[in-house]
């Protein structure tokens, strides 16, 4: 009988769901290695309160890969038969040993005793303060998961309600601005009202500079290089359009990077953008 067939005969090792359902059981799976087996049986010898549950396999040539070790149904910890360093061995893993290890979550070894020894020493039951530990961070998981979750849910759900209440003061707004002149917060509104405008401005003349439909205006040496869409002209004070004079004319009494409403802005003393006449063009 060979190492496989007294290993998958262990009464106590059993295969995860999600293989046997893809066709895999203990009779066609592979071992990995004798050193993998012995150490399993070694283990499933001195333990007759072990489970062994097959819970990850090379697909491709049926060799098992992970087996985990239960005790009355509380996972003990996993071995597995992986490549490093040049060759294959144990990588065996717990919290007892990802809580002790620094760089890596698991012990590796390619010698069977100090795999063995290692099992020995880390696989038990946890003790209470164990438990204490691992059930505050499962608190600690679950708070902080249901609390990303029921913010996001009630910022959704008030995102949507304050749209239905705007849809609603939209609707009685002559009331509600009443109501807050009455109760001295007509600052309020105005306040609302300066940056709705603001906002509007520099949306249009965004778009209209985007389009090519905005003139660029640049002073220089006494000129204007007027850019608007792919047309360049170099104007003066006596050439330079009507329309174009008194919006320059307005923009020179503001400050640096202020904008007006159907004029254009200011970026500075020598640069202006210029908005486009009623009809969409300049001329």
């Amino acid at each position: 009988m060979s190492d496989m067939d007294s290993l998958m005969k262990m009464p106590r090792l059993t295969v995860e769901e999600k293989f046997v359902t893809a066709g895999f059981n203990k009779d066609n799976l592979t071992t990995p290695s004798a050193k993998f087996s012995r150490v399993i049986g070694e283990l499933a010898t001195r333990n007759p309160l072990w489970s062994f549950v097959v819970s990850d396999i090379r697909q491709y040539n049926r060799q098992v890969q992970t087996i985990r070790v239960y005790q009355h149904g509380e996972e003990l910890g996993y071995i597995e038969w992986d490549y490093f360093r040049g060759d294959y061995g144990f990588e065996i893993g717990n919290d007892r040993i990802k809580g002790a290890r620094e760089r890596t979550k698991a012990y590796h070894t390619h010698d069977e005793k100090k795999a063995l020894a290692a099992i020995r020493k880390t696989f038990s039951p946890k003790n209470m303060s164990e438990r204490l530990d691992k059930a505050e961070s499962e608190v600690n998981s679950l708070l902080n998961s249901q609390h990303y979750q029921k913010n996001r849910a009630y910022n959704h759900a008030n995102h949507t309600l304050e749209k239905h209440m705007i849809a609603y003061v939209e609707a009685v707004k002559p009331l509600f601005r009443e109501h807050m002149v009455s109760n001295g917060h007509a600052h309020i509104i105005e306040a609302a009202e300066v940056a709705e405008v603001e906002m509007k401005t520099l949306d249009e003349l965004s778009k209209a500079f985007g389009n090519g439909k905005a003139s660029l205006v640049l002073k220089a040496d006494g000129q204007y290089i007027v850019k608007t869409g792919d047309k360049v002209e170099i104007l003066d004070d006596t050439t330079l359009p009507e329309h174009m004079k008194a919006k320059l004319g307005m923009l020179k009494l503001v400050e640096d990077e202020h904008f007006i409403t159907n004029i254009g802005g200011r970026v500075n003393a020598e640069v202006f953008v210029l908005a486009p006449n009623d009809e969409g063009e300049m001329k």
